[in-house]
């Protein structure tokens, strides 16, 4: 169900144990093949049954899509606004 590029970053957040140098959250991408591109944000907690007591782990998992198209189509303006001010900038100084 994992996007091919996201499989082996998921599988090692996976296998981490969160609270020792693990990442608290995972991004990735649903496979291809299971219609529009969708964002996933995994979070875990791990949680210890006492002092003595087994480690367990809490987590979400988030639909974050609509904020990867918003952090997108911003990159995208910043890039197009970048070339606007190179080609104005160049514009000037040809004229001067």
């Amino acid at each position: 169900l994992l996007h091919p590029d996201d499989q082996a970053a998921v599988a090692a957040f996976m296998r981490a144990h969160p609270g020792r140098g693990a990442p608290p959250h995972l991004e990735y991408r649903r496979h291809p093949d299971l219609g529009p591109l969708r964002w996933f944000r995994a979070s875990v907690q791990s949680h210890r049954g006492g002092p003595d007591g087994p480690f367990y782990f809490t987590g979400t998992v988030l639909d974050i899509t609509a904020l990867k198209e918003a952090q997108h189509a911003l990159e995208r303006s910043n890039a197009e606004l970048e070339a606007r001010v190179a080609q104005r900038t160049a514009e000037l100084s040809a004229l001067n």
